[in-house]
């Protein structure tokens, strides 16, 4: 899995055969970045979240400029206008998640997967 080499320096295999726990290894993926491949194929971004904090903070120094310079101009000519921000599109569900039982499942039944122990 390129995000795990990405983000944590290691592949999944390898953090396995390290002795990492799956149900940790799991937990890593859970936690991956909301920009990382893994979690945008999972839950697609929605048009408010096409801009990351970095982005708006240039688009609203871009509008302080934009401002500032007009006024030095004297206020001449049109007021400047902000610049266009992405816009929340309807709210949608959230696809459905497997159930950790199914996982478990479905990972025992793979070729040298083991059950794995539940806190249940």
């Amino acid at each position: 899995m390129a995000d795990f080499w990405r983000y944590y320096g290691r592949g999944v295999d390898q953090l396995l055969a390290d002795g990492v726990d799956v149900e940790d290894v799991a937990d890593m993926a859970a936690h991956l970045p909301r920009e990382s491949a893994t979690m945008l194929a999972l839950v697609p971004r929605q048009p408010a979240e096409a801009w990351d904090a970095n982005t708006h903070l240039l688009a609203h120094l871009g509008d302080l400029l934009a401002g500032a310079n007009w006024q030095r101009g004297g206020g001449k000519g049109k007021r400047p206008k902000p610049l266009q921000r992405p816009k929340a599109g309807p709210a949608e569900e959230l696809p459905d998640r497997e159930a950790i039982s199914e996982f478990r499942e479905w990972y025992a039944a793979q070729p040298g997967g083991r059950p794995l122990h539940t806190t249940e």
